[in-house]
Protein backbone atom coordinates (compact mmCIF):
# COMPACT_ATOMS: atom_id res chain seq x y z
CA UNK A 1 0.00 0.00 0.00
CA UNK A 2 1.24 3.02 -1.06
CA UNK A 3 1.94 6.15 1.77
CA UNK A 4 0.25 9.27 1.33
CA UNK A 5 3.02 11.69 0.74
CA UNK A 6 3.96 14.16 3.69
CA UNK A 7 4.22 17.78 2.49
CA UNK A 8 6.67 20.04 4.09
CA UNK A 9 7.74 24.08 3.82
CA UNK A 10 11.32 24.78 5.12
CA UNK A 11 11.96 27.69 6.52
CA UNK A 12 15.78 27.71 7.63
CA UNK A 13 17.97 31.24 6.71
CA UNK A 14 21.05 29.15 5.51
CA UNK A 15 21.14 27.81 1.99
CA UNK A 16 23.66 25.08 3.03
CA UNK A 17 20.46 24.25 5.88
CA UNK A 18 18.11 24.40 3.48
CA UNK A 19 19.73 22.20 0.58
CA UNK A 20 20.75 19.72 3.03
CA UNK A 21 16.89 19.03 4.57
CA UNK A 22 15.81 19.26 1.29
CA UNK A 23 17.47 16.51 -0.04
CA UNK A 24 17.54 14.66 3.10
CA UNK A 25 13.94 14.54 3.54
CA UNK A 26 13.10 13.47 -0.04
CA UNK A 27 15.47 11.05 -0.23
CA UNK A 28 13.86 9.30 3.18
CA UNK A 29 13.64 5.35 2.83
CA UNK A 30 10.64 4.27 4.32
CA UNK A 31 9.17 7.60 4.73
CA UNK A 32 6.83 9.75 1.84
CA UNK A 33 8.34 13.36 2.44
CA UNK A 34 8.48 15.90 0.12
CA UNK A 35 9.46 19.40 0.15
CA UNK A 36 7.04 21.78 -1.55
CA UNK A 37 8.33 24.86 -0.36
CA UNK A 38 11.40 26.64 0.80
CA UNK A 39 12.01 29.69 2.30
CA UNK A 40 14.49 31.70 4.01
CA UNK A 41 12.92 33.90 7.05
CA UNK A 42 9.75 34.09 8.32
CA UNK A 43 8.65 37.32 6.25
CA UNK A 44 9.34 34.86 2.91
CA UNK A 45 7.44 31.75 4.30
CA UNK A 46 4.33 33.98 5.34
CA UNK A 47 4.39 35.56 1.94
CA UNK A 48 4.77 31.79 0.09
CA UNK A 49 2.05 30.63 2.41
CA UNK A 50 -0.37 33.33 1.35
CA UNK A 51 0.40 33.07 -2.21
CA UNK A 52 0.20 28.86 -1.95
CA UNK A 53 -2.12 26.98 -3.74
CA UNK A 54 -2.23 24.53 -1.70
CA UNK A 55 -0.85 24.44 1.84
CA UNK A 56 1.81 21.75 3.28
CA UNK A 57 1.07 19.77 5.45
CA UNK A 58 3.62 20.57 8.17
CA UNK A 59 6.12 23.70 8.28
CA UNK A 60 9.64 22.93 9.73
CA UNK A 61 10.96 26.12 11.39
CA UNK A 62 13.95 27.47 12.44
CA UNK A 63 14.08 30.22 15.03
CA UNK A 64 17.76 32.12 14.20
CA UNK A 65 16.61 34.08 11.21
CA UNK A 66 17.04 37.66 9.68
CA UNK A 67 14.10 40.18 9.12
CA UNK A 68 11.68 37.91 10.64
CA UNK A 69 12.24 35.27 13.19
CA UNK A 70 10.93 31.76 14.08
CA UNK A 71 9.06 32.63 17.27
CA UNK A 72 7.10 35.76 15.00
CA UNK A 73 6.40 33.44 12.41
CA UNK A 74 5.07 30.84 14.75
CA UNK A 75 2.51 33.35 16.06
CA UNK A 76 1.61 34.81 12.79
CA UNK A 77 1.08 31.21 11.58
CA UNK A 78 -1.12 29.87 14.12
CA UNK A 79 -3.01 33.12 14.12
CA UNK A 80 -3.70 32.87 10.10
CA UNK A 81 -3.28 28.82 9.62
CA UNK A 82 -4.25 27.11 12.80
CA UNK A 83 -4.85 23.83 10.83
CA UNK A 84 -0.37 24.08 9.99
CA UNK A 85 1.09 22.10 11.61
CA UNK A 86 4.21 23.18 13.24
CA UNK A 87 7.59 21.27 13.93
CA UNK A 88 10.18 23.72 15.19
CA UNK A 89 13.42 22.34 14.49
CA UNK A 90 16.79 24.87 15.91
CA UNK A 91 20.12 24.60 17.26
CA UNK A 92 18.94 26.71 20.56
CA UNK A 93 17.44 23.98 23.15
CA UNK A 94 17.68 25.79 25.94
CA UNK A 95 14.50 25.91 28.27
CA UNK A 96 13.02 29.14 26.97
CA UNK A 97 12.96 28.06 23.94
CA UNK A 98 11.49 25.09 23.98
CA UNK A 99 8.67 26.45 26.29
CA UNK A 100 8.12 29.43 24.80
CA UNK A 101 7.12 27.67 21.10
CA UNK A 102 5.51 24.88 22.72
CA UNK A 103 3.03 27.86 24.26
CA UNK A 104 2.34 29.58 21.25
CA UNK A 105 1.60 26.66 19.57
CA UNK A 106 4.22 24.50 18.04
CA UNK A 107 3.50 20.68 17.40
CA UNK A 108 6.64 19.75 18.41
CA UNK A 109 10.10 20.70 19.07
CA UNK A 110 13.54 18.96 17.81
CA UNK A 111 17.32 19.60 17.84
CA UNK A 112 19.40 20.45 14.67
CA UNK A 113 21.30 17.95 16.50
CA UNK A 114 19.22 15.17 16.37
CA UNK A 115 19.36 12.25 13.71
CA UNK A 116 18.11 11.85 10.67
CA UNK A 117 15.82 8.86 11.81
CA UNK A 118 14.73 11.30 15.07
CA UNK A 119 13.79 13.99 12.37
CA UNK A 120 11.58 11.19 10.25
CA UNK A 121 10.11 10.03 13.21
CA UNK A 122 9.25 13.66 14.92
CA UNK A 123 7.32 14.51 11.26
CA UNK A 124 5.53 11.36 11.08
CA UNK A 125 3.94 11.62 14.32
CA UNK A 126 3.17 15.21 14.11
CA UNK A 127 0.87 14.12 10.34
CA UNK A 128 -0.54 10.91 11.97
CA UNK A 129 -0.90 12.17 15.93
CA UNK A 130 -1.02 16.02 15.25
CA UNK A 131 2.20 16.17 17.74
CA UNK A 132 5.73 15.44 19.00
CA UNK A 133 7.20 15.50 22.39
CA UNK A 134 10.29 14.28 23.28
CA UNK A 135 11.21 13.43 26.99
CA UNK A 136 12.18 16.67 27.68
CA UNK A 137 9.13 18.68 26.19
CA UNK A 138 6.75 16.52 28.39
CA UNK A 139 9.17 17.41 31.28
CA UNK A 140 8.00 20.97 30.71
CA UNK A 141 4.66 20.62 29.70
CA UNK A 142 3.81 18.60 32.64
CA UNK A 143 4.04 21.84 34.93
CA UNK A 144 0.94 22.85 33.08
CA UNK A 145 0.81 25.49 31.01
CA UNK A 146 0.25 28.48 33.56
CA UNK A 147 3.52 27.74 35.36
CA UNK A 148 5.07 27.77 31.73
CA UNK A 149 4.30 31.40 31.06
CA UNK A 150 5.97 32.50 34.34
CA UNK A 151 8.72 30.67 34.35
CA UNK A 152 9.38 31.20 30.77
CA UNK A 153 7.29 34.58 29.71
CA UNK A 154 5.47 35.66 27.06
CA UNK A 155 8.12 38.50 24.95
CA UNK A 156 6.26 40.75 22.75
CA UNK A 157 6.98 42.04 19.19
CA UNK A 158 8.08 45.10 20.50
CA UNK A 159 10.19 43.76 23.14
CA UNK A 160 11.41 41.46 20.64
CA UNK A 161 12.60 44.11 18.35
CA UNK A 162 14.24 46.02 21.31
CA UNK A 163 16.17 43.23 22.28
CA UNK A 164 17.53 42.44 18.26
CA UNK A 165 18.25 46.17 18.29
CA UNK A 166 20.16 46.17 21.72
CA UNK A 167 22.69 43.77 20.26
CA UNK A 168 23.49 45.98 18.02
CA UNK A 169 22.52 49.87 19.13
CA UNK A 170 23.43 49.38 22.84
CA UNK A 171 21.77 52.45 24.10
CA UNK A 172 18.21 53.18 24.84
CA UNK A 173 18.87 56.63 22.91
CA UNK A 174 20.15 54.51 20.02
CA UNK A 175 17.69 52.06 20.06
CA UNK A 176 14.85 54.62 20.29
CA UNK A 177 15.86 55.92 17.17
CA UNK A 178 16.31 53.04 15.48
CA UNK A 179 12.39 51.61 16.38
CA UNK A 180 10.97 55.21 16.29
CA UNK A 181 9.44 55.43 19.60
CA UNK A 182 10.42 57.74 22.69
CA UNK A 183 13.35 57.17 25.23
CA UNK A 184 11.42 56.52 27.91
CA UNK A 185 9.14 54.22 26.02
CA UNK A 186 12.43 52.38 25.20
CA UNK A 187 13.33 52.20 28.95
CA UNK A 188 10.14 51.26 29.52
CA UNK A 189 10.92 47.89 27.79
CA UNK A 190 14.09 47.42 29.14
CA UNK A 191 12.33 47.87 32.95
CA UNK A 192 9.76 45.49 31.76
CA UNK A 193 12.41 42.64 29.82
CA UNK A 194 14.19 43.15 33.22
CA UNK A 195 11.28 42.49 35.22
CA UNK A 196 9.79 39.57 33.20
CA UNK A 197 13.17 37.61 33.27
CA UNK A 198 13.84 38.50 37.00
CA UNK A 199 17.31 40.46 35.77
CA UNK A 200 19.23 42.75 38.05
CA UNK A 201 21.55 44.55 35.32
CA UNK A 202 20.10 45.09 31.68
CA UNK A 203 22.74 43.79 30.51
CA UNK A 204 21.92 40.37 30.89
CA UNK A 205 19.47 41.17 28.40
CA UNK A 206 21.46 41.21 25.27
CA UNK A 207 23.19 37.76 26.81
CA UNK A 208 19.86 36.27 27.09
CA UNK A 209 18.69 37.78 23.29
CA UNK A 210 21.50 35.78 22.00
CA UNK A 211 20.60 32.41 24.02
CA UNK A 212 17.05 31.83 22.71
CA UNK A 213 18.41 33.07 18.87
CA UNK A 214 16.69 36.25 18.30
CA UNK A 215 20.52 37.39 17.20
CA UNK A 216 21.79 36.09 14.18
CA UNK A 217 25.10 35.34 13.39
CA UNK A 218 25.79 37.68 10.52
CA UNK A 219 29.23 35.62 9.82
CA UNK A 220 27.37 32.99 9.02
CA UNK A 221 24.43 35.16 7.06
CA UNK A 222 27.09 35.73 4.80
CA UNK A 223 27.16 32.29 3.32
CA UNK A 224 23.10 32.23 3.22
Amino acid sequence: MQQQVITIALADALVTHRVAYEELLNAAKNYAFKVVMLAVNGTDLINRLEQAQALPEIVLLDINMPVMNGYRALRIIRSRWPQLKVLVLSGHRNDYTIARVICDGANGFISKQATPDELFVALQQIATTGFYHTDKVKSLLSKGTEELNRVYPHITEMEMEYLVHLYTHHTNNAIAGAMNITVPQARNIQQDLCRKLAYRQPAQLCLFAIHIGLIVNMELMGVA
